[in-house]
């Protein structure tokens, strides 16, 4: 993803590699039909990880991918202005409608429920 350079949260990234991410799922917002099955497959997802200040060819590589998949906000990712930042997923915390968490550690093969 990019961010600007000049915020805060830049700033916190650089000081703090630790990094937390919250992900909601709204399948009926994507045009899934409206009933009460299509709840059922929301998810929430905690992802926990460590943050990283890409330069150099990786930085070019990703902000490439990153502006391809979101031409539309390209204002958001080109410029010197612009950082990009990559995070490596340490542990993910997913949880459902019904309120059933399963947990994913890096090196884990499967997620367990707990």
């Amino acid at each position: 993803m990019t961010t600007r350079r000049d915020t805060k949260k830049f700033v916190l990234m650089q000081d703090c590699q630790s990094v937390s991410l919250l992900i909601h799922d709204f399948p009926q917002v994507k045009g899934a039909e409206e009933t009460e099955g299509s709840f059922n497959r929301t998810l929430s997802l905690s992802i926990m990880g460590l943050v990283r200040i890409e330069g150099g060819s990786r930085e070019s590589k990703y902000r490439a991918i990153h502006l391809d998949k979101n031409m539309q906000y390209r204002q958001f990712i080109e410029g010197d202005d612009k950082a990009v930042v990559t995070v490596k997923i340490v542990k993910c915390r997913m949880c459902n409608v019904q309120d059933q968490v399963t947990e994913w550690n890096r090196g884990q093969k499967d997620a367990k429920p707990i």
